[in-house]
């Protein structure tokens, strides 16, 4: 469950401005997939 973000997919990381870069789009993953998304 995700209580900050109301979807479940990662394309919201994709298409986020803070994440402009692919380094940041992998952290941004990484750190929701350690959190427990699914």
């Amino acid at each position: 469950r995700n209580i900050f973000f109301p979807t479940q997919s990662p394309r919201w990381i994709l298409n986020h401005p803070a994440f402009d870069t692919p380094a940041k789009k992998r952290a941004a993953m990484a750190y929701f997939n350690i959190t427990g998304q699914k």
